[in-house]
C-alpha cells in the first residue's frame, strides 16, 4: 500500500501567468492558493475610463 503525497502550492500575483499557472497546476492534483495584493485579480490587464471613453490597458 503506496503512501499519497497531496502536494501544494502557492502562486504569488493572480496576473495572467500567475493565473494560468496556477489552473495547471490545479489540474494536475495540486492544491493551489493564489495571493493577491490587489483588490482585483488580473495583473496589468485593466480598463481605464477617462472623459466617456473607455481603454482596455
Amino acid at each position: 500500500m503506496g503512501v499519497r503525497v497531496r502536494r501544494s502550492a502557492v502562486v504569488v500575483g493572480a496576473g495572467l501567468g500567475g493565473l494560468a499557472t496556477a489552473i495547471r497546476l490545479r489540474h494536475a492534483g495540486w492544491d493551489v492558493t493564489v495571493l493577491e495584493k490587489n483588490n482585483c485579480v488580473g495583473g496589468r490587464c485593466n480598463v481605464l475610463r477617462e472623459d466617456g471613453f473607455t481603454f482596455d490597458t
